[in-house]
Order: structure tokens, then sequence, then C-alpha cells
């Protein structure tokens, strides 16, 4: 009986063992020297080019989302190049009535990786629609309406002029050097306006907002930084510091040709002035050193402790 059952044992053992060595030799099971290796992603390139006539309108349509860059050239056409890598849909470009589509479906797979550019040539004087998911967008040097949205990237206008209606979900903003009027917004991020004539209201939910050189249509200069707090900061044309705030103290150093400062409720610093001093706070203490020029201050609730210096004579 003993010598039966080591027999038994034995047999089921080699059982084992050949199975085991079976399945070493499957190729799915085999070990390799050789590492895994994944085909590079296809880059796709596309180019169109259809006749158009000044005064037209492109129209964005882009559910994949993609970056945008839209330039103004002084042909009565409209060139279309796509450069796309990953997973991304076809683009279509197809003449719609009075202009151009461009138009995208959205992704198979949401988490698949699309990186799709376009780079599309206007006629000089030209509309511009956008709807997009995403993706950053570019226009210069052109004329016409500009409207729509991007969820998210940042907007990057130069040499416009006409009138825009423009936002994005998520983003920085630059309008330089145009001529132009309307609105500008982003949920998050900095505004700049530079060497702007005409009326365009920016907005930010998260960030500041920023004029340089921008004159509205009465003439009026509009130099400033605002921050999405509510806090004001300009430059007069004749020098004057200029800041304005909801509600906290103001700091200033220097005010070389004087200073206009006002906040909701907060303390009040001026180390120096070289001109004429206009300062109020709802409630806190007011300090003013080293004043060359007319002091006017109030406060609802504090202190006022101010320096005069210089001639009163000329001051």
């Amino acid at each position: 009986m003993t010598a039966l059952r080591s027999l038994m044992a034995l047999s089921a053992f080699c059982l084992v063992a050949n199975q085991f060595d079976a399945r070493a030799d499957h190729p799915a099971t085999r070990p390799t020297d050789h590492p895994v290796t994944t085909q590079p992603t296809e880059r796709r390139v596309g180019r169109t080019a259809l006749a158009a006539r000044s005064g037209g309108l492109l129209r964005f349509d882009l559910q994949s989302g993609g970056s945008i860059r839209v330039v103004g050239w002084d042909r009565d056409s409209v060139a279309v190049m796509s450069d796309a890598d990953g997973d991304c849909p076809a683009v279509e470009t197809t003449a719609d009535g009075d202009g151009v589509r461009v138009r995208t479906a959205g992704r198979r797979n949401r988490n698949s990786d699309c990186d799709l550019r376009l780079v599309i040539n206007v006629p000089a004087r030209y509309d511009v629609e956008i709807d997009s998911k995403g993706g950053g967008v570019t226009i210069s040097g052109v004329t016409g309406r500009f409207s729509g949205r991007t969820m998210g990237g940042a907007l990057n206008l130069d040499r416009l002029a006409g009138t825009l209606d423009l936002s994005t979900m998520g983003g920085s903003v630059s309008l330089t050097n145009a001529d132009i009027d309307g609105k500008l917004s982003t949920m998050g991020g900095s505004v700049r306006l530079a060497h702007i004539v005409g009326d365009v209201n920016a907005t930010t939910l998260g960030g500041s907002v920023s004029r340089t050189d921008v004159t509205s249509r009465r003439g009026e200069r509009q130099d400033a930084v605002r921050s999405s707090s509510g806090e004001t900061r300009s430059t007069s044309p004749s020098g004057v510091v200029e800041i304005h705030k909801m509600g906290g103290g103001i700091e200033l150093t220097d005010a070389p040709a004087g200073a206009d400062l006002s906040t909701m409720g907060g303390a009040i610093y001026i180390g120096r002035s070289g001109g004429r001093v206009k300062v109020s706070t709802m409630g806190g203490n007011i300090r003013l050193d080293a004043i060359d020029g007319a002091i006017q201050a109030t406060t609802m609730g504090g202190n006022i402790v101010a320096t005069m210096i210089g001639d009163p004579a000329t001051g």
C-alpha cells in the first residue's frame, strides 16, 4: 500500500511539471529580452483653399477643440491649414453661404489625446465667429466683427478694427494696437489692453485688467490697472498716481507728481509726494510723510498725521 501511494504522488508531480513546462513554452508567457514599444502617433497635415470675397464670415464649430490662428491677407480667398497629432477627428472646411465654415466633430474617446492646430488666412476685411470646446485663439490684421467663445485658452488679438464680443472660460486676454469697440471677458486670467482707440469693456473673475494708452471714443484716457478684488491703479497724463479700492489699506512709497487715493476701509500711507495729495478712507489712520504740496485728507474713524515740506507759498 505504501509503494502504491508513492507511485501516485510521483505521477502527480510529473503531470504538474509537464503543465508548467508547456506554459513556459507558450508564446504568450515566454519571457523576452525585447522591450515593448508603441507606434508613434500619426501626424496629419491638411490644406484647403476656397474663393472668398471681402466682408464674408468665417465660422468655427470645433467640437473637438483646438488652437486657432486667423491672419488677414490681401487675397480674395480663405486658406485653411490644419496640423493634427493624436486621435483628432477630421477637419471639414466648406463654403457656407456668405463665407466659410471650419468644423470638427467631438472626440470619439474623451480620454484620448488630440492636439489640433489651425492656421487660417482670410481677406483683410472679414468677420469671425467662434464656437470651440477649448484652445487658444489668435486673430491679427483683420477688420470686421469678432464674436464667440472658447471653453478654455488665451485670447491674443492684435491690429483689429470693428467690433468684438469674445470670451474664454479660462485664460489670459490681450488686445493691442486696435481701433475697436465691444466686450472681452475671461473666467480666470489677466486682461491686457494696450494702444487702443475705442470703448472696450474688459472683465475677469480672477486676475487683473490693465490699460495702457487706451483712449475712449470721447477722447478720454483710460490707463489703469484693475484687479478682481475691485482695486484700480492708474496714472493720469500729468503723472498723478490714482488708487481706489473697495476695502483694505493703501501704501504708496513715492508719488513724484501727487496722489489721489481712496479706500472703503483701511489705513493710508504715503512716504513722499512732490505734488498735491488727496486721500480718504471710511475707517483707518492716515499718515503722510514729506508732502510737498497741498493736502486734503479725510477719515471717518482714525487719526491723521501729515508732514509738509517745501515752500508753503508755492505749495
